[in-house]
């Protein structure tokens, strides 16, 4: 394969985008040959995990540009889509994480969020968040709201305590929504957390993973997912 890598450690595989020039940016070829990879992955039962990551400096830049029309975003007319590629990667049986660094953009962002969701949901399954703790679920786009929603993610966030949103800036960027006042801290899975990120200036916002958000989500302070099982 030419833009797809897949490595082999022990027992869990790598899917690498590798397309560094174009900022592994999707187009027709490395759609076609990501589902080859899930289709070699899945068919492999040696492998329990999967990790997906990007070649060189960035995850993803999303769909490439310069070949956007020719790339299907929906299913229909017989063509793979990023939407059969993503339904393909939901539907395995073992965990999928994603390694992301640089851009992570657009379709790079819904591919990588697809696996928070399903983090987050593995540790708050069964359990309830702390009294004291808001927590809200923002899913990237109305595609992964779907697919989650079709997947029973929500109806776990839900069950535990969580309030879902629809997909959004809101809280994030200060806009809405569950934004801090004065002295509330917060535990975010975004990428920012400068003076004032989140709402008033005299808050303040801790970046982590989704599975120590999770986790802090249950225990009400910054705890691993390990503390849970103790």
């Amino acid at each position: 394969m030419e833009m797809i890598k897949i490595d082999r450690n022990d027992d869990y595989a790598t899917i690498r985008l590798s397309r560094p020039e174009k900022r592994n940016s999707i187009n027709n070829l490395m759609l076609a040959e990501f589902e080859e990879a899930l289709t070699a992955v899945e068919s492999d039962k040696g492998v329990r995990a999967l990790c997906l990551a990007g070649e060189g400096r960035h995850f993803c830049a999303g769909i490439d540009l310069a070949e956007g029309h020719r790339v299907a975003a929906t299913e229909g007319g017989g063509r793979l889509s990023l939407e059969s590629v993503f339904h393909h990667l939901e539907g395995l049986s073992i965990p999928t994480v994603a390694a992301v660094q640089g851009a992570a953009l657009a379709g790079g962002c819904e591919l990588a969020l697809h696996c928070d969701l399903r983090i987050a949901a593995e540790i708050l399954k069964g359990k309830k968040v702390h009294p004291r703790v808001r927590t809200i679920v923002i899913p990237g786009t109305q595609q992964i709201y779907l697919d989650a929603m079709h997947e029973g993610l929500l109806e776990t966030f839900i069950n535990a305590g969580a309030v879902v949103s629809t997909p959004t800036c809101g809280p994030c960027l200060g806009g809405y929504m569950g934004i801090l006042a004065a002295g509330e801290k917060a535990i975010s899975t975004t990428n920012r957390n400068f003076v004032g990120r989140m709402g008033s200036t005299k808050s303040e916002v801790y970046l982590a993973n989704p599975a120590v958000a999770a986790a802090s989500a249950i225990t009400g302070r910054i705890s691993s997912p390990e503390e849970l099982t103790r």
